[in-house]
């Protein structure tokens, strides 16, 4: 993941793409990656996630950063179950009804909080639609994860796959596009 992240933003800051980036990763490896982007003029941002006000990330990636955001576990609270180390929940052989619940609830939390920096950022004219776009079927898709995280069955949640899949359809081809046009390789997922 950090070649990813590292071949994204130089390309972004060589092309002079976008001039700051936020960056959510506590991977201490990505001190150098931000300070490469910073010397092509980049401005990075540090999106950190403190559970019960525990720093998981490190000095030197907080240090490198131009500046932190800090989301603390009382802002996530209403949303997910937070435990400090632990992976997401996920839904379990025996069809964890919570767990499935709680991946919707911040699968939705998280697409909120990459669409509001993103429509705030400027973009080459020709590719401003499209990010438009990509907020528009982003916002969709982050209202129907919301509609089928507050079901009361697993029976009830399967029925939402399917219209799940295909709102997943615009998000992916927006994204395509916007990172052709940016000069970036095509993703794996969005």
């Amino acid at each position: 993941m950090e070649t990813e992240i590292h071949r994204d933003l130089s390309t972004l800051a060589r092309n002079n793409a976008i001039s700051d980036a936020l960056v959510v990763s506590a991977e201490e490896d990505l001190a150098q990656v931000i300070a490469d982007v910073q010397d092509l003029g980049m401005r990075v941002t540090l999106v950190h996630i403190a559970v019960d006000g525990n720093w998981t990330i490190s000095r030197a990636l907080r240090q490198e950063s131009d500046d932190i955001i800090e989301i603390s576990g009382d802002h996530l609270r209403p949303y997910v179950e937070l435990v400090a180390g632990a992976e997401p929940a996920r839904q379990d052989e025996d069809g964890d009804l919570a767990a499935a619940r709680a991946d919707l609830h911040a699968a939705v939390v998280a697409e909120r909080r990459f669409d509001r920096p993103l429509i705030a950022l400027s973009f080459p004219p020709r590719t401003e639609p499209f990010v438009r776009l990509l907020y528009r079927v982003n916002q969709e898709r982050a209202e129907l994860t919301s509609t089928a995280a507050g079901v009361t069955s697993l029976r009830e949640l399967r029925g939402y796959q399917r219209r799940l899949d295909a709102a997943n359809e615009p998000v992916e081809d927006a994204v395509r596009v916007i990172r052709a046009q940016l000069g970036l390789p095509p993703p794996d997922t969005s």
